[in-house]
């Protein structure tokens, strides 16, 4: 978020030396550091630290070669790690130090896993459970404050004629279009493409179109009606996107102006919040349910983080964790704060399915607005492959999840390579492939698989 000029002024400070400790994200490895002592990479689990547009670089490989060609430490901080850096200190490759402890002797908050199917089956659905209700209200009495988390925007994720069964979808991408209602329009969170709330269908003229499913600004709307105590505020991307958005948000917040926080990820990491003594997750499923090998570990991770917001003052924290899923690992180690159990439990599942970090995953993307054109070519690029890669495993060629993004058809092919194999084979196996008409991405150590 930096103008050019400040970016300027940060680099010639940097190199001449007068700015001995530089902070930032992933790009700040670049920096021109010339006796560089020390990389700390906080929160090394984030997916975020592999860049997914040229160059595909992954910051934690980078920041080991800076500290070989330096011979300074590197320290990869983080109280979810991933499970390959957990991996690498359980061989003993790299060195294990333990916090046990929280920030400033604050105790773990308490956890509470809520059943949601309970609701369905009792015909009273609805958003929150006996107990997250009952804990909000008393929270609020105590004029203490409340975090909510959904990891959904919006009002609601689809549209639907409740007659004729019309679904409402993006018409450059293969999605539904997700209701906000504060602007009464229809938006795709791929492409950007917009328009109003329909009054009538179009496939029907019937009038009976109405949303399903709940996003965060239903949660807000829910809160506000539910509880007379709450002062709620919302934190998304849509919030956070305008101009001091995000910063007046959490002001307010900071300050008491607003008790009730409801948001996406944005609430779940980072914040620091001495009288927040309750967060509810809405639902937990949310992250399980995304069709990738990784879904798991992420999901626990997002659930420790938005729960280590909870209780970071002198009063006791609670977290209600609402799911329909109670019984998973990642649900119950969360609860648990239970790291070692949830790894010991997926590295199991990683080695036997051959996934990293018992792998090297790579991930070959080809997409084209000629649909018939992306298919031949991915089909002539898994003959090749499968010749010139005779020992590793090939996947696909398949429709990625989401097969169709601002009007570009989408297949892949998954590779699996051993974990010190070189991948330059693959690029000169598919290199005849290439043509105007046809993207070929190829994705090392990819982490992004939809």
């Amino acid at each position: 978020n930096m103008t050019p000029a400040e970016r300027l002024e940060s680099w010639v400070r940097v190199r001449t030396g007068a700015a001995p400790v530089v902070l930032g994200a992933r790009s700040a490895l670049f920096a021109p550091m010339s006796n560089l002592g020390l990389i700390v990479m906080d929160e090394e689990h984030e997916q975020s630290y592999k860049q997914d547009n040229a160059p595909r670089y992954h910051s934690k490989n980078l920041a080991r070669w800076l500290a070989q060609q330096f011979g300074c430490p590197l320290v990869l901080g983080s109280a979810t790690p991933s499970l390959e850096s957990f991996q690498e200190a359980t061989m003993g490759r790299v060195t294990r130090v333990d916090l046990p402890v929280r920030a400033a002797a604050a105790q773990m908050p308490t956890v509470f896993i809520e059943d949601l199917s309970e609701g369905y089956r009792a015909k009273r659905p609805s958003l929150f459970t006996p107990r997250l209700h009952d804990l909000l209200t008393e929270t609020l009495a105590r004029d203490e404050q409340v975090i909510l988390f959904l990891n959904r925007r919006a009002y609601a994720p689809f549209v639907v004629c409740r007659e004729c069964h019309h679904r409402f979808m993006c018409p450059k991408c293969a999605v539904a279009l997700a209701l906000h209602r504060r602007d009464r329009r229809l938006k795709c969170h791929h492409c950007g493409h917009n328009e109003p709330m329909p009054m009538v269908c179009p496939n029907c003229n019937s009038e009976k179109v109405g949303s399903f499913g709940v996003g965060v600004e239903k949660v807000e709307e829910a809160v506000a009606a539910e509880f007379p105590l709450a002062r709620v505020a919302r934190l998304d991307r849509d919030v956070a996107k305008k101009k001091g958005g995000l910063e007046e948000t959490l002001a307010k917040f900071r300050s008491g102006e607003t008790n009730v926080l409801v948001g996406t990820q944005l609430v779940a990491k980072g914040l620091d919040f001495p009288r927040v003594t309750l967060v509810g997750v809405i639902a937990a499923d949310m992250s399980l349910n995304i069709p990738d090998f990784r879904a798991s570990e992420r999901t626990f991770q997002l659930l420790s983080q938005v729960a280590g917001r909870s209780g970071r003052g002198q009063a006791h924290g609670s977290v209600v964790i609402q799911t329909l899923n109670p019984d998973h690992l990642a649900v119950t180690c969360a609860r648990d704060h239970d790291y070692e159990t949830l790894f010991a439990g997926l590295i199991v599942e990683r080695s036997e399915a051959i996934y990293p970090p018992f792998c090297r995953l790579v991930n070959i993307v080809f997409s084209g607005e000629n649909q018939g054109k992306v298919i031949e070519t991915s089909v002539a690029a898994g003959v090749e492959l499968t010749r010139a890669l005779p020992a590793a495993e090939i996947l696909g060629p398949v429709d990625c999840s989401i097969d169709r993004i601002k009007n570009q058809w989408r297949r892949h092919i998954m590779i699996k390579l051993s974990p010190e194999a070189d991948p330059a084979p693959i690029a000169a196996a598919i290199q005849p492939l290439q043509s105007p008409k046809v993207r070929i991405t190829i994705d090392v150590d990819a982490y992004n698989l939809v």
